[in-house]
């Protein structure tokens, strides 16, 4: 997996004028429900998940490098 540095290096070298990283926002709350849903079928404690997935998409919703994912866009001009 690539870093937010490195991959736009990458993007800049394939010959990409503009490299931008949106923000993500909101989106581990759910995965994270299914998975203390499932920890819950197993009979473990998931109090922590609601916490956690607040605190991720919180997160990425501020910054572009603490989603869990990247979202990027590079352009380039006419060649």
């Amino acid at each position: 997996m690539l870093s937010p540095s490195a991959l736009a290096s990458l993007l800049r070298e394939a010959g990409f004028d503009e490299v931008r990283f949106l923000k993500r926002g909101r989106g581990s709350a759910k995965r994270l429900r299914a998975s203390g849903e499932r920890a819950i079928a197993l009979g473990r404690h998931a109090w922590v998940v609601e916490p956690l997935a607040l605190l991720i998409d919180l997160a990425a919703s501020l910054s572009v490098y603490a989603a869990e994912e990247l979202v990027v866009v590079a352009t380039r001009g006419v060649r």
